[in-house]
C-alpha cells in the first residue's frame, strides 16, 4: 500500500511538470514513479538512490546515514508536494516559494510566498537595494534575514512569545508566593 502511494505521489509530481533541481530528489522521484519493477527491485532502486551505496555493503554508520538522508528526502518531497498543490490551486503568472523557519523554542512558521511575474523586477530591485545597505558580513546578513523573516512571516510572533514569557513568570511567581 505504501509503495503504491509513493508511486502515485511521484507520478503526480512528474505529470505536473515540476522541474526538480536537486539531482537526488529528481532521481528518487523518477525511480519512485517507475511501475515497471517488482516491489523488491523498486525498493532496491530507492535505497540505492538515497544511500548512494549498495545495501549489501552497509555498515552501522551507513544505516544511520541512510535514515538521516531518507528523513531529509521525505521532508523535501513533502514540501515539494505541498508547493505543487498550492501552485495548482492558484493558477499561473507567478512563482511560489515555501518558507519554513524553526525557532529555538521549537515553534515553526510555514508560509507560501508568491512572486507575481509582473512584480519580479520590483522585487529584484528592492532586494538589491537592501543588500547594498548591509555590511559585507555573511553571518550578520543571515541573522538579519532570520529576524526579518520572523517579523514579515509572523508579525504577531514577538508579541506571542512575550505573552508566553509573562504568563510563565506570573505562574512561577504565584507558585513561589504560595
Amino acid at each position: 500500500m505504501y509503495l503504491l502511494c509513493l508511486r502515485l505521489a511521484s507520478s503526480a509530481c512528474l505529470s505536473h511538470s515540476i522541474t526538480l533541481i536537486c539531482d537526488r530528489l529528481s532521481q528518487f522521484n523518477f525511480a519512485a514513479s517507475d511501475e515497471s519493477k517488482s516491489d523488491s527491485q523498486y525498493l532496491e532502486a530507492l535505497v540505492m538512490i538515497v544511500a548512494d551505496k549498495l545495501a549489501e555493503s552497509w555498515t552501522d554508520d551507513d544505516v544511520t546515514a541512510f535514515e538521516m538522508k531518507l528523513a531529509d528526502l521525505v521532508r523535501r518531497f513533502k514540501n515539494l508536494e505541498a508547493l505543487r498543490k498550492e501552485v495548482a490551486a492558484k493558477g499561473e503568472g507567478f512563482e511560489a516559494r515555501r518558507i519554513t523557519m524553526t525557532r529555538p523554542d521549537g515553534q515553526e512558521i510555514h508560509r507560501m510566498v508568491w512572486v507575481y511575474h509582473g512584480r519580479e523586477s520590483q522585487v529584484e530591485k528592492l532586494g538589491d537595494e537592501i543588500l547594498a545597505k548591509l555590511p559585507d558580513d555573511q553571518q550578520l546578513r543571515q541573522a538579519i534575514l532570520a529576524k526579518l523573516s520572523e517579523k514579515i512571516l509572523n508579525p504577531d510572533l514577538p508579541e506571542m512569545v512575550t505573552k508566553i514569557r509573562e504568563k510563565g513568570n506570573d505562574e512561577i511567581a504565584g507558585k513561589n508566593a504560595g
